[in-house]
């Protein structure tokens, strides 16, 4: 997967004239060290979606959520994707956080920008899936965006059964393990429709 310096530096609250030559060289050693130890996994479904006012239903999930139902408005398929970096970028940044902060922000925000491209790699996929079916796509969407609530993790792991295809895993919070994961839905609809 490709990264972008400024994606990193976005994630670092530093602009993109303010790097200096020696946060490019960090950036790059954190991308390369990152690189080796990543174990990428993701699972996607399509199901059914319909929408009906500030309420939703996609396969067995139904959510209420204004945010949501406008996002996906004019929807009748939606896919459900989840996606990991792997458990090893958790350890690596929890033995940073004791041994090496600085180094430990770099690949936080590198690791940050990685999962972000493997997410559009995999929504990229999707998207020319459903073109040759005649669907269009809408962007990802995930718990906790807007009112989604963040509770609706626990129907993606069973919708998806992400621990079996992932490693994936859900605490009781609905906070993901790993760490650097991600859910998301993404509506379709008939291209021949007249989207806003």
């Amino acid at each position: 997967m490709t990264i972008e310096k400024n994606e990193v530096l976005r994630y670092m609250k530093i602009l993109p004239e303010r790097c200096t030559p020696e946060l490019e060289e960090q950036i790059a050693q954190a991308e390369d060290e990152l690189s080796r130890i990543i174990r990428p996994r993701r699972v996607w479904k399509e199901f059914p979606c319909i929408v009906e006012g500030m309420r939703l239903q996609v396969g067995n999930m139904q959510v209420a959520s204004r945010s949501l139902s406008s996002h996906l408005a004019g929807c009748s398929r939606a896919v459900l994707m989840a996606a990991t970096l792997g458990h090893e970028v958790d350890q690596l940044l929890r033995r940073l956080s004791l041994t090496d902060m600085g180094k430990g922000v770099v690949c936080q925000a590198v690791s940050v920008a990685m999962i972000e491209a493997y997410c559009d790699e995999i929504e990229a996929g999707i998207k020319q899936d459903a073109a040759r079916r005649g669907y269009a796509a809408k962007w990802r969407f995930s718990p906790g965006y807007g009112d989604f609530a963040i509770e609706h993790q626990r129907d993606f792991f069973s919708m998806l059964d992400c621990q079996k295809h992932t490693g994936m895993t859900l605490t009781d919070t609905c906070m993901m393990n790993p760490v650097k994961s991600v859910t998301a839905i993404i509506g379709l609809y008939k291209k021949d429709m007249e989207k806003q």
